[in-house]
């Protein structure tokens, strides 16, 4: 039973660091975004907005969906995705305040929680089934 419990202990921590490491990589993509030192990713949307008034991504039902099969790919194209759409009746998106990770009974989501140029506050859900959790190489480990 000890072992059992050690066992699944190791698990939990072994998740969590697997959700830091995203939310570092997000950080880190989204700050080289921004600086123009990431380079652009091909055609990584499945349904990007067609008219500029009609948000996508504000809701789970209308997540934006990533085509990447690996998280080194995805987590950019979320940002590339932000930039180019997020925020448009308002200036665009200037900050990511957080980023979390949400489920529902089919999907796994992304939600990035913004602040667009004017100061309002949006929450961007992005579908990540493509591409969660599957790495070209382990960070840390190569």
């Amino acid at each position: 039973m000890g072992k059992k419990l050690m066992l699944a202990g190791i698990l939990v921590l072994l998740l969590i660091a697997l959700v830091v490491l995203v939310g570092i990589s997000a950080t880190i993509m989204f700050i080289m975004a921004e600086e123009g030192s990431l380079p652009p990713t091909s055609d990584p949307y499945i349904n990007p907005p067609t008219n500029k008034y009609a948000e996508k991504g504000l809701s789970r039902q209308d997540a934006v969906v990533i085509n990447e099969d690996y998280s080194e790919e995805g987590i950019p194209a979320e940002y590339d995705w932000l930039k180019a759409n997020g925020c448009p009746n308002n200036g665009g998106v200037v900050e990511v305040e957080m980023q979390e990770l949400d489920e529902d009974e089919e999907h796994l989501y992304d939600v990035l929680h913004t602040v667009c140029a004017d100061g309002t506050k949006k929450q961007y859900y992005f579908n990540i089934d493509n591409f969660f959790g599957n790495w070209k190489e382990m960070p840390g480990l190569s």
